[in-house]
């Protein structure tokens, strides 16, 4: 019987992830940012030779999940699982260096539906280990040798692979209608020189240097003109935008797992003033003592206003809003400073609702006051000296200096006074601005949420997680740190075997939700 395309794809990912459980060493040699087009839009990257000891896999036996993979494999398709296990005692024979990092992009002239690439150990052993799936299986696939590389696709048109002896790309293509197409990117994409790769991107190759595991790196420029993105912004903004480059990397530390975020090429100097401003900590007193997920944030309004100013129509931020209010003045209304905080999730007519605070300084409260007395009798009303959202139970307080808003009845009462243990557990942080953070701690899990779940799922989550502590690092970058029960062992060996141990309650964890 014909095997389908999931028969397929299960079969080359089983055979590709049982040859890098056993992977020996060897030289990493050329970056894999030679193998990516330099009009790539989105690159993901992973070094599988790090998560491989990372992940402790070469103890891979004593994995369930893996060892259920190799199964499913032999049921599914038992025609390779010689091949398998010849792969398994001798890795070097599918021919592709997993020591370096492997990457999957999508770019602006590509017709698959995404690409996989990778650098060569030995393109006759690339050859060989696909003629011996060919040979072995249903999986028939035309091999020929072109002019400089050699080319494999399905029958069917469901992949195109091509290599040479330094570089391969896998081809997931959507129908056998565009498999020309396909050939056609093959010989352009194999003839790149290193200026037409990402090789050439200064913020590509920062970004390789900062990720140890993994990551999604994003060229903005690519992206504006691959999608069309962004018709209709500023145009000195787009210009801005186009230097810019954002990547997320994850990193697999010993006790925790960090997720660094960063902004690469904006380097404006007026953009930068926006961010040059000390945080009022005053606001910190209007928040709840107890958090869950707290932020604050500081900017200059006039930098703000004048760079709004520089990127589009000045008259648009005249234009009259409510009555005889603009844009400027509602926004030079703020001092700079924000600060917001949850500290419970309650739930309400069967849905979750946060616990929270907000609260901004003001340098021209009569501005915001006449904004606010205009909304009354649709949006809002009033109750005492307070404005309530209607429907939602939202209250919006302010006086002078600070507007408050909030559904949590014990901050408005402290108002306009404050609480002097506001954002207790990490006020010395958030005190300095620019600060972000978030508690994944079971103890800290709110009652909605723990009383579905019985003990043993408490004991479950308390055996995984401790917290998580999400923080900016400086006006470009910033990071999630999970940290995990576990601190003497790496975040992914830790993470691999309590899943792997505790699969079937953590099965019945997920039907509670």
């Amino acid at each position: 019987m014909k095997k389908t395309l999931t028969h397929k794809l299960f079969a080359i990912f089983a055979m590709a992830f049982c040859g890098i459980m056993v992977l020996a060493s060897c030289s990493k040699g050329a970056s894999i940012s030679s193998t990516i087009p330099d009009d790539a839009s989105f690159v993901a990257t992973a070094n599988i030779s790090n998560i491989w000891d990372k992940g402790d896999l070469k103890n891979s036996d004593n994995v369930a999940f893996i060892k259920l993979m190799r199964q499913e494999l032999k049921k599914e398709m038992p025609e390779l699982s010689d091949l398998v296990d010849n792969l398994i005692a001798d890795p070097s024979s599918c021919g592709i260096n997993f020591k370096s990092d492997i990457a999957a992009f999508s770019a602006k002239t590509i017709s698959a539906d995404f690409v996989v690439s990778a650098l060569v150990r030995d393109a006759g052993k690339v050859g060989n280990f696909l003629r011996n799936i060919s040979d072995n299986s249903d999986l028939k696939m035309n091999i020929s040798k072109e002019d400089k590389y050699y080319l494999a696709f399905c029958d069917e048109g469901d992949f195109l692979v091509c290599w040479d002896k330094k570089k391969a790309y896998l081809m997931m293509l959507s129908s056998g209608d565009n498999i020309n197409e396909a050939k056609d990117y093959a010989n352009r994409i194999m003839s790149l020189g290193d200026s037409r790769t990402m090789a050439s991107n200064d913020n590509f190759n920062k970004y390789l240097k900062s990720h140890a595991d993994a990551g999604l790196f994003t060229d903005m420029k690519n992206i504006m003109e691959m999608r069309n993105a962004f018709d209709g912004i500023p145009e000195k903004f787009a210009e801005e935008l186009k230097k810019a480059s954002f990547f997320v990397s994850l990193n697999f530390n010993k006790g925790d797992i960090t997720v660094l975020y960063k902004t690469l090429g904006l380097d404006n100097k007026e953009l930068a003033k926006i961010t040059d401003c000390k945080f009022n900590a005053d606001l910190l007193s209007f928040m709840q003592d107890k958090t869950l997920a707290g932020a604050t944030f500081a900017m200059n309004v006039d930098a703000l206003v004048s760079e709004l100013e520089n990127m589009q129509d000045a008259k648009e931020l005249d234009e009259k809003i409510i009555k005889d209010i603009t844009l400027r003045d509602i926004l030079r209304s703020f001092n700079g400073s924000f600060a917001a905080n949850i500290s419970d999730i309650v739930e309400n007519k069967n849905s979750f609702m946060p616990t929270f605070a907000f609260a901004a300084d003001l340098s021209k409260n009569s501005v915001f006051k006449k904004v606010l007395d205009e909304m009354v009798g649709s949006m809002l009303e009033r109750k005492g000296n307070n404005y309530y959202i209607k429907g939602i139970d939202i209250y919006i307080a302010l006086n002078d200096k600070v507007v408050l808003v909030t559904n949590d009845q014990s901050v408005l009462n402290t108002f306009p006074n404050g609480n002097k243990n506001g954002m207790a557990q990490i006020a010395k942080e958030a005190k300095n601005g620019n600060y972000l953070y978030l508690d994944l701690g079971i103890d800290k899990y709110p009652a909605v949420i723990t009383k579905r779940l019985n003990n043993n799922s408490i004991q479950l989550l308390k055996g995984f997680i401790k917290y998580a502590d999400l923080k900016t690092i400086d006006k470009n970058s910033g990071e999630l740190v999970i940290h995990l029960a576990n601190e003497k062992q790496n975040s992914l060996a830790f993470t691999i075997h309590y899943f792997d141990d505790n699969m079937m309650q953590l099965g019945e964890l997920a039907d509670l939700f």
